[in-house]
C-alpha cells in the first residue's frame, strides 16, 4: 500500500497519525516502508513562504516538494487540538490587538503572554495570522 500511495496522500495518512495520537504507529509504518536515503520534513508547513500552520503553509511545503508536514498541537481551553508551535499567540497571530486584556505575566521574563490554553477555539479564530 506504502509504495502505490502517491506523496501527498502519504502526508495527510501521517499527519492524520500525529493528530490522533499515533506516533507509535508512524514510527513502525516508516520502519517497515522501503523510503529514500533522505526526505524533506516541513516543520509547520512553508512557514518562510506563508504564516505556520495554515492551509496556505501547508500546500505550499507539498507543492515545493515537502515528503511531510509535521504539526505541534496545542489544546485550546475548550480541549480542541489545533496546530500551534508555541505555547502563546502572540508570535503568530495578532491576539494583543483583538484581546488585550486577556494576557498573563510570564513570571520568569514579566512579560506579557496570552496562552493559547487560556482561549477558545472561537477566539482563536476572531483574530489574524501573522508572517512569522
Amino acid at each position: 500500500m506504502w509504495a502505490t500511495m502517491p506523496r501527498p496522500a502519504r502526508t495527510v495518512f501521517f499527519a492524520r497519525l500525529l493528530a490522533i495520537g499515533g506516533s507509535a504507529a508512524l514510527t513502525l509504518t516508516m520502519a517497515n516502508a522501503q523510503q529514500p536515503a533522505k526526505l524533506a520534513v516541513a516543520h509547520r508547513g512553508a512557514s518562510a513562504y506563508a504564516p505556520e500552520h495554515t492551509l496556505a503553509s501547508y500546500r505550499l511545503a507539498l507543492d515545493q516538494g515537502a515528503d511531510y508536514v509535521e504539526q505541534d498541537l496545542a489544546v485550546t481551553k475548550d480541549g480542541v487540538l489545533i496546530c500551534l508551535h508555541d505555547e502563546s499567540l502572540e508570535r503568530t497571530t495578532n491576539v494583543e490587538e483583538v484581546f488585550p486584556d486577556r494576557a498573563v505575566v510570564d513570571p520568569a521574563t514579566g512579560l506579557k503572554q496570552w496562552l493559547a490554553a487560556d482561549f477558545t477555539v472561537a477566539d482563536q479564530t476572531t483574530g489574524r495570522r501573522k508572517l512569522v
